[in-house]
This record gives structure tokens, C-alpha cells and sequence, in this order.
């Protein structure tokens, strides 16, 4: 793809701090009709907040529809990671996501520049927020996985760092997006590393819930039946316990939970689930049914069960070949 470059004036020789690059800066001579003036920037022991004309000078280069290298290179010549993490949070509303991604690949390829894990977690969001969702995922998959320049303070739990500074990022007036980010980041650890097992998305689930965020309802379906599935079932019944203090379950959470009850052997424990599930009005269906109907049968309990399946009719849930199969074996 071809780069368009923008025109911008000599770029500030005296910012907060200077570090150097590992990339070479071109020697190309400047043009000098400047789309936009630059600030003149002092250097301190403590960095001070942007001024606006600095603001206006990254955000017209991160919005751009294609990005150009020679402008990446100033600006990363004066911002630590630490600095740019701020601004790129100041100006997150006034960024191309694509052209911040771009921005993202130079200066880590090309320049060894290591963001924050902050940084990668909004840089995630905007992405999200745009309806580009793959290149979330793919970009989430490698953070996970350290495959990015990135300094974590303890990369034994940098799962919980990650999730830390995605919750740190939910701000009242975004909840749609923080839950989409939740969503993702429980999708991505059951599917993309179940080498690791459970533990780590256990992890990063009750790291969320102990400060009130939660993803979907559809999410925390998954989650439970994935555990379910791997027969987790000690886990799961913590997990669904953590998702009914947030999420009002549906009949489909409280199917799954019951089915974990009898796989466990705790029948009267999915019993006493399904009776609380119809005092919350909430109607079973034929899975749930089907459930208690194959823990019952399985306890030894088969009078029961009949007297479940006339109750099921009773309650215009007609019962399916699943539901006779269980009572005939």
C-alpha cells in the first residue's frame, strides 16, 4: 500500500525527555509549507500535561487515513511509553484506529518501541469500538501470548495485568464497549489458550467481578458451559454463583448449572436450582427437563423422574426423544 505523506513543519528539537531510537530518522530535508505549527516544548523533571497545539500536531498524523513513518519516528523521538499512553488516551476519540494500528507495528518493528500493556488494551478498544473485530482478537491473541514489545510488571500473571488494565479502562460512559472487551477477552482465553486450562480465565473472570464488571449474558453462558464441558464442575459452580451477584441468569445459565449439579452428583442441589428458577419466573425448558430428568434417573431416583416428565407435560413442555431415551435406559 502506498504511504501519502502530509507536509508538517520541522518537528520540536526540546520536548520533556529525549530518548533514542534504534530506528535511523531520515535526512531528508523537511518541507517547509507546514500543514500545522508545532509547539515549542520544554524539557522538565516532571512531565508536564500536552499543550493543545501538541495535541492537535499527533492527532491530525494518528488520524490520517494512511500514516506516515517520517512523522511515527518525531514523534516517538520525544514520548516515553508512559507519556504516550496518556495521550493517546487524551485524543482516543479523534484517532484513525487503523492508522493507530499501523503506528503501533512501525514503532515496535521497526523501532523496538515497547508501549504500555494500557496502551495495547485501548488500542484493543478502538479497534473494537470501529467494528474491527479481527484485528482485536489477533491483537489481544498476541498480548496474551507475549508476542508484542511489551513490558509487563510480573509476566507469570500477565493475565491479570492485562485484565487489570482493561477494567481500569471502563469508563461509565462506554459500558457497551467495556463489555464487548470483557467478551472478547473471555472468548479469546477459552478458545485461543486452552493449552493453559481454566485457571487463567477463572482468574481473570473473578478479577472482574470483585470490582462489579461482567461480561455479556451470552458470555458468561459460554464461560460456564465450556467449564461444564471439560467437567470443571467444582469451578463451575463458583462461576455461576460470581454470575448471578451481576447477571440476571435465563433459563439457558440455569439449564447449564443444573446439568453441572447432576454431573456432580448433587441432585438435590440441581433440584433445589430449578425450584428457585421457577419462583424467579423464570420457565424451564426441554433441556432443563432433560437435566434433572438424567441426574434423577442416574440417582437412583426414577419415580421422580416420571413425576418430573408429567410435570413438564403439565406445563406445555412437550418432552423430546432425548427425554424418553433417558427414562427407558
Amino acid at each position: 500500500m502506498s504511504l501519502r505523506r502530509l507536509s508538517i513543519t520541522k518537528p520540536p528539537t526540546v520536548f520533556l525527555i529525549n530518548r533514542p531510537l534504534t530506528c535511523v530518522t531520515s535526512t531528508a530535508p523537511k518541507e517547509k509549507q507546514p500543514e500545522q505549527s508545532q509547539p515549542s516544548l520544554h524539557q522538565h523533571n516532571q512531565p508536564k500535561p500536552f499543550d493543545q497545539s501538541f495535541l492537535n500536531w499527533v492527532t491530525s498524523i494518528l488520524s490520517h487515513k494512511s500514516l506516515d513513518s517520517s512523522k511515527c519516528k518525531d514523534i516517538l523521538a520525544h514520548l516515553t511509553p508512559h507519556q504516550f499512553d496518556s495521550l493517546l488516551f487524551a485524543i482516543r476519540f479523534n484517532v484513525n484506529p487503523k492508522t493507530v494500528l499501523n503506528f503501533f507495528h512501525f514503532a515496535s518493528n521497526s523501532c523496538g518501541y515497547r508501549f504500555s500493556v494500557r496502551s495495547y488494551c485501548l488500542l484493543i478498544r478502538l479497534l473494537l469500538f470501529s467494528k474491527f473485530v479481527a484485528p482485536a482478537r489477533l491483537l489481544l491473541i498476541q498480548l496474551i501470548d507475549w508476542k508484542l514489545p511489551v513490558s509487563f510488571n510480573d509476566p507469570k500473571n500477565r493475565h491479570l495485568e492485562i485484565a487489570t488494565a482493561m477494567s481500569e479502562l471502563n469508563l461509565g460512559s462506554e459500558l457497551a464497549l467495556s463489555v464487548q472487551t470483557f467478551d472478547l477477552l473471555i472468548h479469546v482465553y477459552c478458545t485461543q489458550f486452552k493449552n493453559l486450562g481454566f485457571e487463567g480465565v477463572v482468574d481473570v473472570f473473578r478479577l472482574l467481578a470483585s470490582k462489579g464488571m461482567f461480561p455479556s449474558l451470552n458470555t458468561c453462558n459460554f464461560l460456564l458451559s465450556s467449564l461444564v464441558k471439560a467437567n470443571e464442575l467444582h469451578t463451575s459452580y463458583e462461576v455461576f454463583d460470581i454470575i448471578c451477584r451481576g447477571v440476571s441468569p435465563d433459563v439457558y445459565l440455569f439449564s447449564t448449572a443444573i446439568n453441572a449439579f447432576c454431573k456432580g452428583g448433587k441432585v438435590e442441589d440441581a433440584m433445589g436450582l430449578f425450584l428457585k428458577m421457577e419462583q424467579m419466573g423464570t420457565s424451564p425448558n426441554v433441556v432443563t427437563y432433560n437435566n434433572i430428568i438424567n441426574g434423577l434417573c442416574k440417582n437412583g431416583d426414577i419415580d421422580e423422574a416420571f413425576k418430573l416428565k408429567e410435570k413438564m407435560i403439565k406445563n406445555g413442555v412437550n418432552p423430546s426423544l432425548i427425554t424418553y431415551s433417558v427414562l427407558i435406559n
